[in-house]
């Protein structure tokens, strides 16, 4: 008993310095954005700031009208596009599963896997996304441009065909169709691995910058990434023009605690989202280490 004791002891120390670690550099990022600027350019970073500013989060939400309407359409493009994966791939995943009499599967496998290892390129791919599909500074260039991935694709396939086919021939002998099986069977069946995709895909839109960097120039569609990057080249310009013509008020423009101010609002959202989807995380990561 003392040594189980004692092995649980170095078990729970362990996870507890590694929560520190993990914990302990976003508490820095916070406290940081709280300092002021000139604290930070003198003395360099610290835990505990030596004074208390909010004069990076006064600068970030000056235009707050934009700033919100930034947040408001990325939340809008991080809910919708992860759910037009999840719907595209499931399907594709299902067509191509031992659960499906699809005639094709093996074909479109080889083909899902030969777009694994090939790319056209940035400069193709913004002739074919603008002047091809017309799809720049269009809500559409978000939504449909990465929604099939051939990784996902196998991923809900490997899923799929852990499921009992007795369930699904069950269903085919009550008369459901092939869409009947997905939706009333697999689906249902299946959270854990939607609720992987559909978070880890949150994630990346909430964060994407780069779409709107190459095919968007209105800012009605500017995600809160992007603009806040505007925001930091905006602060960084203006510190530079006056420190160039020799006067002092560099410092009113927060470039420093400007960015980790950028970095705490980025993460709310994962934080919000999170605890209603990790129940699903961790089970849905592991499906790709199953063998079919």
């Amino acid at each position: 008993m003392k040594k189980k004791n004692g092995y649980m002891f170095f078990v729970h120390l362990f996870f507890i310095i590694f929560s520190l670690c993990v914990i302990l550099p976003f508490f820095i990022i916070v406290m940081l954005s709280l300092s002021r600027e000139t604290d930070i350019v003198d003395y360099g970073y610290s835990v505990i700031p030596r004074h208390f500013s909010l004069q990076a989060y006064e600068f970030l939400f000056k235009d707050v009208s934009k700033l919100f309407h930034s947040i408001l359409f990325t939340v809008v493009y991080a809910v919708l596009a992860p759910a037009v994966t999840v719907i595209l791939c499931s399907g594709i995943g299902y067509s191509i599963s031992s659960k499906s009499d699809f005639a094709l599967k093996k074909g479109v496998m080889r083909y899902l896997i030969f777009t694994m290892l090939t790319g056209a390129g940035l400069i193709p791919t913004y002739i074919i996304y603008t002047k091809i599909y017309m799809m720049g500074n269009s809500f559409l260039v978000y939504l449909l441009p990465g929604a099939v991935s051939a990784w996902t694709v196998i991923l809900f396939r490997t899923f799929f065909s852990q499921i009992p086919y007795s369930l699904v021939e069950a269903a085919t002998i009550d008369g459901a169709s092939q869409l009947q099986v997905l939706i009333k069977v697999i689906v249902p069946m299946s959270k854990p691995i939607i609720g992987t995709v559909y978070f880890t895909n949150l994630l990346t839109k909430w964060n994407d910058w780069m779409t709107t960097l190459y095919y968007v120039t209105d800012e009605r569609l500017y995600t809160v990434q992007y603009f806040m990057q505007k925001v930091l080249d905006s602060a960084e310009f203006m510190k530079q023009a006056y420190q160039s013509i020799g006067l002092g008020a560099g410092s009113k423009f927060p470039t420093e605690t400007l960015k980790f101010a950028m970095c705490v609002i980025a993460v709310l959202p994962v934080f919000a989202a999170f605890p209603y989807l990790q129940k699903y995380f961790s089970k849905g990561m592991a499906v790709g280490a199953v063998k079919e």
